[in-house]
């Protein structure tokens, strides 16, 4: 019989997906962004040049110690990977406010949801 754990943690998932890419001979500088549970948020992992899958995994066990002591900041740099919160999606102002009916237009839309009178 044969047991197999299908459970993957964020590290592994990681390696596993980078090791994948390196196979593929994908192009550098590579971004990977993923949720990390700890954090609760989504974090950017750049990789500016090749190296090896133990040389990532290395950097990600120390992004990992440094985060255990510091909550507030989930960043972390070394010379193989940097790593930092991906930033929220903001609305576009203008898009927003674009969209928004302006004072006249709704002066209109009443005037002409009121049923017109003939003397």
């Amino acid at each position: 019989m044969t047991t197999k754990i299908l459970n993957k943690t964020w590290l592994n998932t990681l390696r596993d997906q980078y090791q994948q890419d390196l196979e593929t001979e994908i192009t550098f500088p590579l971004t990977y962004i993923f949720y990390y549970q700890p954090q609760a948020r989504d974090l950017r992992y750049e990789i500016n040049h090749k190296i090896t899958v133990a040389e990532f995994e290395t950097s990600l066990k120390a992004f990992r110690r440094s985060d255990l002591s510091s909550k507030d900041n989930p960043s972390y740099e070394d010379q193989n990977v940097k790593i930092f919160p991906q930033p929220e999606p903001q609305p576009d102002f203008f898009y927003i406010h674009d969209r928004l009916p302006s004072d006249s237009e709704s002066d209109a839309d009443e005037t002409s949801a009121q049923p017109k009178t003939t003397k």
